[in-house]
């Protein structure tokens, strides 16, 4: 387009600036505003790093509280964003109608092209959003940020926040394994603490969790967390584990670390944790 809302970064900026302006008006002054901004649109002719500063510039100048940055376009480039794998036959068995089954199966590895993963894939590019307008409003780092290693590294770095999702649909008690491995560390005196092994996602990014947004019939989740969950259930354990379950699988009764209760539960990303508790 040809007018004041297309062409140059600043005109075809100005009507999401212009939207969060008139939000701020509606909801007041001390109502949270926050915005997610593409840096990369991943297809042609869409908005790039240097048009996303230019936006987030004026974003900001027109009240913004926080940033969110992040990437793709789910029409044009649905996998952009995902990343990882590409579970095409699973998609093409989801679609509601034989022809876009087929569609999807004829155009499929075309139209939905596959883009490599990486952790924290968005992290240069929003460090470069960092630098521009970091010090006028938070910004929120995501993109594979899929690790207590990462997360620190972020909040080090001077991100506000971090967001996580697919972390989260394979792990809602992620959180909780992380908090209970730090808890655990404190009881320990200082001078004979040991590092703390990264705690990672057990997030393979297989996508397998897409086929839900196009399959309504299709149960949302991670289908290794099902299978975990029902695992755990027969067990009697708690299919999503709290703070105190993740503290109690790791502590034998004697109050040290159990690597033979550790492995059991499948958190063997910190199996070599095993510090003694301070008596």
């Amino acid at each position: 387009r040809n007018d004041i809302y297309g062409g140059s970064h600043e005109n075809r900026a100005r009507f999401p600036a212009e939207i969060v302006g008139h939000v701020r008006e509606a909801v007041g002054e001390d109502f949270p505003i926050v915005v997610k901004l593409n840096m990369h649109d991943g297809n042609y002719g869409g908005l790039e790093l240097e048009g996303s500063i230019v936006a987030a510039n004026m974003i900001v100048d027109a009240s913004a509280d926080m940033l969110v940055m992040t990437c793709g376009n789910i029409t044009l480039n649905g996998f952009y964003m995902l990343r990882g794998g590409l579970p095409l036959e699973k998609l093409i068995q989801a679609m509601p109608t034989t022809t876009e089954r087929i569609a999807t199966g004829l155009f499929g590895p075309v139209a939905v092209p596959r883009t490599e993963y990486d952790d924290c894939f968005l992290r240069e590019s929003a460090r470069e959003v960092l630098k521009a307008v970091g010090h006028r409003v938070p910004i929120c780092l995501m993109g594979g940020v899929s690790s207590l290693g990462a997360m620190e590294g972020a909040m080090q770095e001077g991100f506000e926040c971090v967001q996580i999702a697919r972390t989260l649909i394979r792990e809602p008690d992620f959180v909780n394994r992380i908090t209970a491995s730090l808890e655990i560390n404190e009881l320990v005196e200082e001078e004979k603490r040991k590092p703390i092994e990264d705690i990672n996602s057990k997030c393979i990014r297989c996508n397998m969790c897409v086929i839900a947004t196009v399959d309504p019939t299709a149960d949302f989740g991670c289908p290794f967390q099902k299978r975990e969950a029902k695992i755990r259930e027969s067990k009697d354990q708690e299919m999503i584990m709290s703070v105190q379950g993740f503290k109690s699988m790791l502590l034998d009764t004697q109050g040290s670390l159990s690597p033979n209760s550790v492995k059991a539960t499948g958190a063997n990303d910190i199996e070599d944790f095993f510090i003694p508790p301070k008596l």
